[in-house]
């Protein structure tokens, strides 16, 4: 009842075969998911909403809602 045989270790086999291609599976889906979530987190990073200053008309990131830039040469921004 207990000892090997041929069919009773062919079907061990493709059980084991069966879980490892099933993990197999899923470790590809979690590397596709963790690599979109990269994906969206370097997209998301990459832009930064800028004005024109009303004086002198270059853009900067407005730090502390001035509508003017703090550059030496833009006289309001003083």
């Amino acid at each position: 009842m207990f000892g090997f045989s041929l069919p009773k270790l062919v079907v061990l086999g493709v059980i084991i075969f069966a879980i490892w291609y099933v993990y197999k599976i899923y470790e590809r889906k979690q590397r596709i998911l963790v690599k979109e979530d990269q994906d969206k987190v370097k997209k998301d990073t990459s832009s930064v909403d800028m004005i024109s200053c009303k004086n002198c008309g270059d853009y900067f990131v407005p730090s502390n809602g001035s509508i003017y830039c703090d550059k030496d040469t833009c006289v309001v921004g003083k």
